[in-house]
């Protein structure tokens, strides 16, 4: 095989966005918090944009007259348009009184006031337990390893390092380290610096003045097999009946096996709803709850620079007044004012430069964000229409939709409604919903309809449920019993399903 370099030419069909249609395409992904936060940023970037605090009423008349046409159109989906920029855009006709949305959407708006979140403090895990070690009365050398033991504890409040090595890296006894543990585990949360999870349930007990119990012993000498709900075989070591292994069960289900998480864990996240469906006479409307992002327009501050237009370089005075001078006299007395001109003129003409790039990105700027709001209420009443029986009648009316049906009923690219779709949620009469929980496969029944898996999901649910818990159903016994009621499903899904909504097999929840 000869190697070495060549030159060759083929043709090839690819797509090549440009920069600002990806970046619509992000824009159009983003939350409406994270979209306020991507236009705070780009507040501070250009200055033509403004935020305007005008009341709805006054702006929409003011650009109701001298809107231009192309913003009270329709806008088509941002992966199939490109924004116009051009040099030939009337500049004028974005100094109105302020950029209004076409649909009128917005013609109710409230003053909000915000205010900006502040973290609480909060008391870390090992913060806590190390003022209640303060508490106690120790003497400097187990105070010390104690302190250094609260530093190995995970997030559980489980002891990750081994006491050898701790005593080795303190230079301290095994005894003295195991002495130190123990003042450790009288701390609050109970079960707090245990080694594992059975010496945390046991410690728990001991606090509760419990190992004596059933419970203990089953701990203590037979988790392995507890854990796997072998109970026969447990109760056939300890010669006790199921019922009382059953009983105990219930007993260590009651304790903690995650002592320090409580203190451990984050804030949670809160979701904020990015569309509204409300049920008004009779009919559902839907809104965008995008009250934080704020609404722009272009700053009349540069309608001045932008009207002047570029400045022009004048005439020779000599030349304009007819002078009989010679050219070369004319030349001299007029060069240093001349130059003086074709600085400003350049001055100039690189300010209108920079305000005409920066019009052009923040015209950008807001016609996408109005799309997106387009496109987002498009999607969601889409879904309405599709699923009003779920609105109507609950989770068991819940009908098979994919991104494809929603496309094609809207005449937009699937990945356009992916992205739409993607981190974002709706709040409704029958609680807030991510988008993607209405989109869903279907399974046929025998009557040769299709229903959705999430409705295949919630009959599971109820039958589990309502269930005999001395004899629970099997999956095979779940697929025969939708199968009667007409949905065509096979063990495996009804598995598939089963784990999906996080019930445990008929073996583990069987009862004595």
């Amino acid at each position: 095989m000869e190697l070495g370099l060549r030159l060759s030419q083929k043709q090839t069909l690819k797509l090549v966005m440009t920069p600002r249609l990806q970046q619509a395409l992000k824009l159009l992904q983003m939350p409406s918090l994270e979209l306020s936060q991507h236009i705070e940023q780009e507040l501070l970037t250009n200055p033509l944009l403004e935020v305007d605090e005008e009341t709805p009423e006054a702006a929409s008349e003011g650009a109701s007259a001298d809107a231009p046409a192309e913003r009270q159109d329709e806008a088509s989906s941002p992966d199939e348009t490109e924004f116009k920029t051009e040099q030939d855009i009337n500049w004028s006709d974005y100094f109105d009184d302020g950029f209004e949305y076409a649909d009128g959407a917005r013609a109710e708006r409230e003053d909000t006031e915000f205010f900006e979140r502040t973290p609480v403090g909060r008391t870390t895990l090992l913060d806590d337990l190390t003022e209640q070690l303060h508490l106690l009365d120790l003497d400097e050398e187990t105070a010390q390893i104690a302190e250094y033991l609260l530093g190995c504890l995970d997030d559980a409040g489980f002891l990750v390092v081994p006491l050898e090595e701790v005593a080795t890296e303190l230079a301290k006894s095994i005894e003295s380290v195991e002495a130190a543990l123990k003042k450790v585990q009288q701390l609050d949360p109970p079960g707090i610096g245990a080694r594992d999870l059975p010496e945390s349930l046991l410690i728990q007990l001991r606090l509760l003045e419990r190992m004596d119990s059933l419970a203990a012993r089953i701990v203590a000498d037979h988790f392995a097999e507890f854990k796997q709900k072998q109970y026969q075989d447990i109760a056939r070591a300890l010669k006790v009946s199921p019922h009382d292994i059953q009983e105990a069960a219930r007993e260590i289900a009651t304790l903690n096996p995650r002592p320090g998480a409580q203190l451990a864990l984050e804030d949670a996240p809160y979701v904020v709803p990015d569309l509204v469906l409300e049920k008004v006479d009779g009919a559902y409307v839907v809104s965008l709850s995008d009250g934080s992002v704020p609404r722009l327009r272009v700053s009349r501050k540069y309608r001045e620079i932008l009207q002047r237009g570029p400045e022009k370089r004048p005439e020779s005075p000599g030349a304009a007044a007819g002078s009989e001078e010679s050219l070369a006299d004319a030349a001299a007395r007029t060069a240093a004012s001349n130059g003086q001109v074709e600085t400003r003129a350049s001055t100039r003409n690189d300010e209108l430069k920079f305000v005409q790039e920066k019009l052009k990105s923040a015209n950008w700027l807001i016609q996408t964000i109005e799309q997106r709001r387009r496109t987002m209420i498009k999607v969601m009443e889409s879904i309405v229409e599709a699923q009003i029986d779920f609105f109507e009648k609950g989770p068991h009316a819940l009908h098979p939709l994919t991104l494809q049906d929603v496309a094609e009923k809207i005449g937009m690219h699937e990945s356009t409604v992916s992205r739409v779709t993607t981190n974002k949620y709706a709040q409704t009469p029958r609680g807030v919903f991510p988008l993607k929980y209405f989109f869903s496969s279907g399974l046929d029944t025998e009557s040769g309809q299709s229903v959705s898996s999430k409705m295949a999901m919630e009959r599971i649910r109820e039958l589990i449920e309502k269930e005999d818990k001395m004899k629970p159903l099997s999956d095979q016994k779940i697929a025969e019993l939708l199968r009667k009621e007409g949905l065509i499903v096979a063990r495996r899904t009804v598995a598939k399903y089963r784990e999906r909504i996080g019930i445990l097999s008929a073996r583990f929840r069987k009862e004595f």
